[in-house]
This record gives C-alpha cells, structure tokens and sequence, in this order.
C-alpha cells in the first residue's frame, strides 16, 4: 500500500521528516519497506501483511491518527463534520434501495445526483492518484477512489438511466445468472454471491467490482452513488471463488468500521458537486441492519505497567489512548477504556497494552529477563523410568509389543488362570474380550506361541497395567513391565534383569527361591525355576521359566523364561543419583576363586557374604559354574596403599572360612 507524505499532511499537523515518519512506523505499526520521492512529495510503501487487523490503516486519515499518536501532533479527522452535513435537494429523481440479504449487507447508504458533467480530473487530482498508484479515469470514478484512499471506505457510481426501474436490490445471485464486470470478464455467478442488482439483473458485485452494464461514461449525466459495509467472510469467499482482488476488497475483507459509509458518500458528494457540478437529486437513503456497539475494556494501571515492562504514569496512558482514538475515564487506577467504531480489533486488557507500548516506543522499553516463578509442570517420575526402562531393553535386543487390556475365558483357561476373580465387561466386543485381565502374562505367551511360526528366539516385553478387583471400591490398576525370552537360559535373563536394575539405579537386590503359593503364579511359573526379586524385604517381581504344563497348553514345544515386575515398585526404589569416587591411585589384586558347593545352594547370597568379609573387596564376580563347582572373581584394592600378599591371603582365609560355614562348601585346590 502506497501513503503519501503530502497527503499524510493534510490530516496530521507535524513538521517531521518523511523518512522520520517512516522509521516509526516502522517500529510501531508495520513494516515501511521503501521511501521514495516523486515530483514534491514523498511516497511510503507500507508491507500490507502487518495491517491484515487494521482495516483502518488502509486509508491515509488512518495512517494519520498513527503518526498523531506517536509525534502527539494534532489530528484533523473530518468525519465528525461531514456525518453530520446535510444535503438539500430541489429535484426529486426517484429511486428505491432495498437490502434483502441484510445478513450480508449491514449497512447501505445511495444517493443519486444529477446534472454531472463527466469529464477529465483536474491535475492535482489525477496527481495524487497516480502517485499512490491508481490510473485516473475521470472526475466520477476518481472521486470514489480518492474517498477510498483518503477515509478508507470503498464507492461506487452507477448510470442512473442504465439501472432499470431505478431501483437497487442487495440480494444474493440466483442460479444461472451471469455479470460482466468492469474488468470486461464475464463471470458466473453462484447463490452464495452477494449482488448489486436493478429490477432485472446483477449490476456489480457487492464490495469488490461494478458490473459493465451500468459503467459511468462521457454521456453520463446522472448517477447513483453507493457507499456500503458488507460482511467480511463473504466477500473473501466470493473473491476467491471468481479470482478476483480489487483495492475495494481489499478493504472489505478486513471488516470495515460499519459507521465509515455516511462521511464517505458526504465528502464524495462535496467534491462531485466541486469537480462535475453535480446536484443532489434525491434524498439520502441510509439503511441500517446493524448499529455499532463500543467495545468496553477495564484494565489497571499496575498491570500494564508490569505487563509491559515500564512505569508510565497514568495521565501518559490517558494521553496516548486518546491521541489514539480511545475514550477513558478513570477512577484511582481502574481505566474504563471504550474503543472507537474503527478499532474493534481492540477486546482485551492484552490489547491495550499493546496499543500502549507500541505507541510508547518498544525501542525504549528496557529488556528484562521476566519476573515470574518458573510454572513449568514437574518431572513426572513413572513417564521417566517407563522410557528409561524401555530404551534399556530394546537396546539389549527385546521387541515392545502391545496386546489389549482384555481376555477371554479360553485363554485363562489356558493359563490356568480361570479361578482367580476378574472384572467382567457387560458388553464385551467378542467372548476373547470378556474380562479385564489381571496380569500381562497371558497375553504375552500368546504373543510368543504366535511368533514361533516364524522365528526360534526372540525377546518380547510390554509395560501396561492390569487390573485387580477390590470389595466395593475401584479396581487397582498396577503397572507391569512383563517380558518373555524364548530359546534362551534363565541365566541369561537374569543377567539381563541385573543390568536393568542397575540402569535403574536400585541396588542391594537379591534373588531368592519363590515359595510357590496357591496363585496363578503358583500355576504358571515353574516350581524348581523360579525366584522372587527382593529388596529391603519386599517383593520387585518373579522371574523364571514357565510350567511345563502350561506351555503344552500353548502349543509351545522351547523353553520360556519369563519376568513378571511391578512397576511402581521399581519406580520407588529407582534413582538417577550417583556416587562420586576418585579412580584409585593404587593398583588391584585378582584372583579366582573356586568352592565345591551342596546342590541348590545361591550363588547371590554367596557373593553378598564374600562381600562382607572386608571393605578391601571391591568387586566379586561370579564366574562359572560346573556340576557342583561355583567360581568367583576377587579384586582386591586399597585406596590408601598398596596391598601387600600377606594381607591378601589373611582375607582369603576368613573368606573360605565364612563360606565353609555358612553354605557347608569347600574351596577346590
């Protein structure tokens, strides 16, 4: 959009340069991409795409009340003047404007005039125009487009003696009919067009081009002058649907002040009567389907200034909101603030903030860092060990899968699960989704019957909830991290548990036998191969192989080893703390270790009283075991001295004594 500098003048009293002007602009309302100097005046190209909520800036007077506001120079705004000038009348033309689609037409205002001279602009107008990039036609159409420019609301004439019956019809188009507008295309309409029409046929498309039919010409000597508001949406919907912009629409599809048209079509009449002798021919018809109702906005003074960032004292708010168009009245700090027909963009207490600090200068607000507590929600610690959990497994080769949170009767019977009590769905989408099931474990040795057909190991794992009636409460829901391992040791899977528990940050677990109890798991795990996860005296979970009796059920002819865990117990014990140790400067000792055990015996709660022996044992690993041999690996490490042989073999000795005692072993020479 192209301003004029001299134009500017006219509407604002300032001595500020153009490029002053311009860089303000810049910083306050939209982008002014270029400044260039034509003849005595200078020309602003302002970026459109900052004004898409401004309809009121499409116009030089708009553009002025911004340059008022920023420079507090005097506006001249002439529309309160011109709503209130009156036209006489000595000839009576007759004419009849009526508004059918009044949803789509709030407001329309038509006059006719008569006795025009239709003719050449005079320079100074054809100047102004073609400056801001408009091609001078003749006195009429360019009189509407300089209104246009200038005060922001969009003009038409019709040929009074081409518009049939002399009548206007504001309807929408009806099925099949066609206009040619004044760009000479011929255009089918559809019903959801708003239309100019006359007693026969469309006459213009209403906001956005006049039809051919009723173009103003030299022989033109009357004329119907429309100045209209139509609804937004429907104009852009029209336009799209013909590929048709114009500099009218462009105003309309932005929602144009509904008060604009009746100063328009007065200062319209003013310079036609000045530019082609025109006389007023009828009385003004002025059709209101919607009245204009402020927006009432209350704000304090504290917040905006804590929201904005500054401390500006209230009479300095008062005053750029009225330099901007705002009535206020105030009481102590509470501003009532009612913004004018022309900034409806305006609702909010965030909105008069903004009008204030862009008028005020962000340029001179000082950057701070924000004030306000950090209301960021907290880490939640299940979402965080369920991903931790699941990045660690899939690492060490298993596959997450997902199985509904329902079974059916066959499969628990399967499972030899069917005697337990679960919640039963009223209306379940098949008998294989009849109960709420109360363990992952069903479903998974299904899983994994289902992918033997095409692989012969494989590891499968899930984390979801099962569910465990309560006398007349809600069900518990319990989170489970479940997983089987198919064609592989239970050692193996152990192995892998310990490094998870040790992802996890909980220490001090041990494996005991699991006292096979009267349960499903009692059914389903396997009576020798099977232990229980402790910690601190409280069960994390099981882990061993399945029930061969179970497995024939399934079908499944390998070797399962599966682990069952609960989740929110992991969670509790979990942590991401680590302790710091300086790497020791002293070397280790390492030696091996070998002890004939008695069938059955743990090797977790062997290498827990190793480890007791003496604080000078860092590490004890388990190494091998043969029949009924267990071998261990020993560092031994001081972080003050060096460890000499006899200090070594004193341990060792109490060592062989503690698991000669304790689990009736002997060392192997």
């Amino acid at each position: 959009m192209l301003i004029s500098y001299n134009w500017l003048k006219k509407f604002v009293k300032t001595k500020k340069s153009a490029r002053a002007i311009a860089e303000k602009l810049t910083l306050s309302l939209a982008e002014i991409e270029s400044l260039e100097k034509k003849g005595q005046d200078f020309i602003l190209e302002i970026e459109n795409k900052g004004l898409t909520h401004r309809p009121d800036c499409f116009s030089h007077l708009g553009i002025a009340r911004e340059v008022s506001a920023i420079f507090r120079a005097k506006l001249i705004d002439p529309l309160e003047k011109l709503s209130a000038k009156k036209f006489q009348s000595k000839k009576k033309l007759p004419v009849k404007i009526t508004v059918l689609a009044k949803d789509l037409c709030p407001r329309y205002a038509g006059i006719v005039l008569a006795n025009l001279k239709v003719g050449p602009s005079p320079n100074w107008l054809k100047t102004a125009l073609e400056r801001v990039g408009i091609r001078p036609i003749n006195n009429i159409v360019d009189t509407t487009n300089y209104v246009m420019l200038e005060l922001g609301q969009p003009l038409h004439a019709f040929d009074y003696e081409k518009v049939k019956n002399q009548q206007i019809i504001v309807r929408r188009a009806k099925k099949g009919e066609k206009l040619i507008t004044l760009d000479g295309v011929k255009r089918d309409l559809g019903q959801d067009n708003l239309v100019i029409a006359d007693a026969e046929k469309p006459i213009g498309l209403a906001g956005i081009m006049g039809g051919a039919n009723t173009e103003v010409g030299s022989t033109t000597t009357t004329i119907i002058l429309e100045s209209a508001n139509f609804e937004p949406r429907n104009n852009r919907i029209t336009s799209k649907t013909l590929n048709l912009r114009t500099e009218a629409l462009t105003r309309f599809e932005k929602n144009l002040d509904i008060t604009l048209p009746l100063p328009t079509i007065n200062r319209a009449i003013e310079m036609m009567q000045k530019l082609a002798g025109a006389k007023v021919a009828s009385e003004l018809v002025d059709i209101q389907n919607k009245t204009f109702k402020p927006k009432i906005v209350k704000v304090k003074i504290e917040w905006l200034n804590k929201f904005i960032g500054i401390n500006l004292s209230k009479e300095e708010i008062i005053s750029i909101l009225k330099y901007l168009g705002f009535k206020v009245k105030s009481q102590n700090s509470l501003l009532t603030i009612e913004a004018p027909s022309w900034r409806q963009d305006v609702s909010m207490e965030a909105d008069i903030a903004e009008e204030i600090a862009r008028t005020y200068g962000y340029d001179k607000i000082p950057a701070t860092l924000p004030k306000e507590e950090d209301k960021s929600p907290q880490s939640n610690p299940d979402l965080f060990w369920r991903k931790k959990a699941k990045l660690f497994l899939k690492g060490v080769g298993f596959t997450e899968t997902l199985t509904p949170p329902f079974v059916g009767k066959e499969l628990l019977e399967k499972s030899m699960a069917s005697g337990e009590d679960y919640l039963q769905l009223v209306n379940p989408l098949t008998v294989d989704q009849e109960f709420m099931r109360r363990s992952l474990i069903p479903s998974l040795l299904e899983v994994g019957k289902n992918n033997l057909k095409y692989f012969d190991k494989f590891r499968i794992f899930e984390i979801d909830r099962a569910f465990i009636p309560e006398d007349k409460k809600a069900p518990s829901e319990i989170l489970y991290l479940c997983g089987i391992v198919v064609g592989e040791k239970y050692l193996q899977t152990k192995g892998i548990i310990e490094m998870l528990l040790e992802e996890m940050g909980i220490k001090g677990s041990q494996f005991e036998p699991y006292k096979l109890k009267k349960t499903f798991y009692g059914k389903i795990f396997h009576p020798g191969r099977t232990g229980e996860i402790m910690l601190k005296k409280q069960s994390l979970g099981l882990l061993g192989e399945v029930n061969p009796v179970i497995l024939r059920r399934f079908g499944i002819k390998k070797r399962v080893v599966i682990f069952d865990l609960e989740f929110p117990q992991l969670v509790k014990y979990a942590t991401t703390a680590k302790k710091y140790a300086p790497i020791p400067k002293y070397p280790p000792i390492v030696e091996d270790l070998a002890f004939i055990v008695p069938e059955r015996t743990l090797v977790g709660e062997m290498i827990e009283e190793i480890r007791k022996v003496s604080k000078l044992i860092v590490s004890v690993e388990f190494l091998d075991s043969y029949k009924d041999t267990r071998t261990f690996r020993l560092t031994y490490q001081s972080p003050k001295r060096t460890l000499s042989d006899k200090e070594v073999e004193k341990i060792r000795k109490k060592i062989i004594g503690v698991v000669s005692k304790k689990f009736r072993a002997r060392i192997k020479s």
